[in-house]
């Protein structure tokens, strides 16, 4: 079985407009840093690198229900798992008991329109709500309402940057003059009260491709960036001056001059990154697009090289996960007819109380301890 997902691109609307250079210094410097590379043939099956599978049941997931997972971030020994449609987050314990769960939908200040994004630090979970241009926090405890801040720009993604930043993301796909941000396209980072202290410009044209959910994933302090325009990927690290840059290197890719045309992409068989790489300090985990098609993918970084997960034999296969978890990675399985698929063609079998619990519309954690 062969193991390839249709890729969907997420409509993405600008809702609002703020502008004017405030004077951060701006600078478009990189450090490269590494290649990986994607073989024209390659017998090697990246299931090879997983050492073990273990599953986590989410107690009471059947009565939490997300139909899908937006965010993923794990904390302190604490799992927390939005979906952006429902505006719902859900808290659980890394043993999977259920914590706590934020569904603050509404009007009033200490609610939000949208979970567009969110990130955690020591003492909150906050809440990017860009239908209302706020970053509401919350408690990371019990989820009880701590404060609600202003946004100066419109952002897609946010994540806690040290111990008293945050960084954010924009890429602007709306074709609409009359609606803008500052900046246009490009990283910043601000302090916590969100005064900006630096900004990264990082594509030169106006429109993305297509919009996704995510354009951050975190290991440690390390922050990874994503956007299509590029053959590869940055690390934003506290402690450098700049991003660091991996170079990712496909056997197709996107010509220049169609990098914002979707159709032609889909239609051409070109590749590329669909989804900002999980990167631990011995793996990445990649999302590759290949047309309209996307398939999940690791590579190590002792060699660089991409290996797909597209065997025939779906023993230790990884889905494109959704958070990293020490050295390995998670992904969030809420889905029982894929999981029958898995296992009918030789992934392991849960117990017989966690498939009904997956049967309810609850959720099991695979967390995938990779090889060392």
């Amino acid at each position: 079985m062969t193991i390839r997902y249709l890729f969907i691109p997420l409509a993405i609307c600008c809702l609002a407009s703020c502008g004017g250079k405030n004077g951060y210094e701006q600078y478009i410097c990189e450090n490269i840093i590494d290649t990986l590379y994607l073989p024209e043939k390659d017998n090697f099956e990246a299931s090879e690198y997983v050492g073990q599978i273990k599953y986590i049941p989410l107690q009471n997931s059947d009565r939490h229900i997300l139909s899908a997972v937006s965010k993923m971030s794990v904390s302190d020994s604490m799992i927390f798992v939005s979906n952006m449609k429902q505006g719902k987050l859900c808290v659980y314990k890394l043993n999977g008991d259920f914590i706590y769960e934020i569904h603050a939908v509404g009007r009033s200040s200490k609610e939000y329109y949208e979970i567009r994004s969110f990130c955690v630090d020591d003492k909150s979970v906050h809440i990017l709500d860009n239908a209302k241009h706020l970053l509401i926090s919350y408690s990371k405890i019990d989820g009880t309402y701590q404060q609600t801040r202003h946004l100066e720009h419109v952002a897609w993604d946010i994540e806690s940057y040290g111990n008293e930043h945050f960084i954010f993301s924009y890429n602007d796909n709306n074709s609409s003059d009359d609606i803008t941000a500052v900046p246009s396209s490009g990283v910043w980072i601000t302090d916590k009260e969100l005064k900006t202290t630096g900004y990264q410009m990082m594509i030169d044209a106006k429109e993305d491709m297509i919009g996704k959910q995510n354009y951050f994933t975190k290991h440690s302090d390390k922050v990874i960036y994503h956007d299509y325009k590029h053959y590869g990927y940055y690390i934003f690290n506290p402690n450098d001056s700049v991003p660091s840059f991996v170079s990712v290197q496909v056997n197709n890719p996107i010509p220049q001059e169609m990098l914002t045309d979707y159709d032609e992409v889909s239609n051409g068989n070109y590749q590329y990154l669909t989804e900002t790489p999980f990167v631990t300090d011995k793996y990445v985990a990649l999302a590759v697009g290949t047309g309209k098609y996307e398939e999940s993918a690791v590579a190590s970084s002792k060699d660089g090289v991409i290996h797909f997960f597209t065997e025939n034999n779906s023993h230790n296969y990884m889905p494109f996960p959704n958070a990293v978890y020490d050295e390995g990675f998670i992904y969030y399985l809420n889905d029982y007819n894929f999981y029958n698929t898995l296992k009918n063609d030789g992934f392991m079998s849960l117990d017989a109380e966690t498939e009904e619990l997956l049967k309810r519309g609850g959720a099991v954690l695979l967390i995938y301890d990779m090889k060392l």
